[in-house]
């Protein structure tokens, strides 16, 4: 399952195909790279759009350059760059031992990343798609096709395998003999976060696909009332057996 932890800003997910760690913000769009080394050199760039502004992050010091070949990489990018990062209205950070950019800007209609070019985006791993906040509601089909899956929760792609994940928000009530499992915990968890997501107009809705739009509906009657005032933190996953 994805969820590790759940707090107001930062989605603790383990990828359930390769096992990776990501620490994903909530209110600010952000891409991240794959796992180091990364065999930058002194010239290198990256090539930004940050909230609809274009921008040239450059890789300039070679010491720090040779370090972002070793067992620090993020850390020596995030040295090299991440004062450029704070002045575009961005940031830049590590997330494990890969590098993460977020925009500065909350909001899901405001907040965009994407990484456009550069020669260092290859080496980073950063792909090229738009990344926004999280959001309930996700978009499916293209063109005529296109439609808009209100309970889903897409998450960013893993960078490290590609996998694609989401959370599902479910109307129904989990049977009460697994009313203790890592399923049940997982629901209460994700419901939570998708009518928190939902009040505060992170959500799209099929008559405004660009989102800001808050469905109308009652709570899921499996949910955790202590997100988000109090920080969630998810127990190791047991085998579910049935209470006797």
């Amino acid at each position: 399952m994805p969820i590790r932890s759940l707090d107001r800003e930062i989605l603790g997910q383990v990828c359930a195909t390769c096992g990776a760690v990501h620490a994903i913000p909530i209110r600010y769009a952000s891409v991240k790279a794959r796992r180091g080394p990364y065999a930058l050199a002194p010239d290198d760039t990256l090539d930004v759009v940050i909230d609809g502004r274009r921008h040239v992050v450059r890789f300039e010091q070679l010491d720090v350059a040779r370090r972002a070949q070793g067992t620090q990489s993020a850390v020596a990018c995030v040295d090299v760059a991440g004062k450029q990062m704070v002045e575009i209205g961005a940031a830049m950070s590590v997330d494990g031992d890969a590098l993460r950019i977020s925009s500065g800007t909350a909001g899901y209609g405001r907040s965009l990343v994407r990484v456009i070019g550069g020669s260092a985006q290859a080496k980073l791993g950063f792909d090229g798609h738009v990344h926004r906040p999280l959001c309930i509601g996700a978009a499916r089909g293209r063109g005529a096709a296109k439609r808009i899956a209100p309970d889903t929760i897409a998450l960013p792609a893993c960078p490290e395998c590609g996998s694609c994940e989401s959370l599902v928000r479910t109307w129904d009530q989990c049977p009460a003999a697994y009313a203790r499992s890592f399923l049940a915990q997982h629901r209460r968890a994700v419901n939570a976060l998708a009518t928190h997501l939902e009040a505060t107009g992170f959500a799209l809705s099929p008559s405004s696909p660009r989102g800001l739009s808050v469905r109308a509906g009652a709570a899921p009657p499996d949910i955790d009332p202590r997100y988000p005032e109090k920080r969630l933190v998810l127990s190791v996953p047991q085998p579910i057996q049935a209470a006797r």
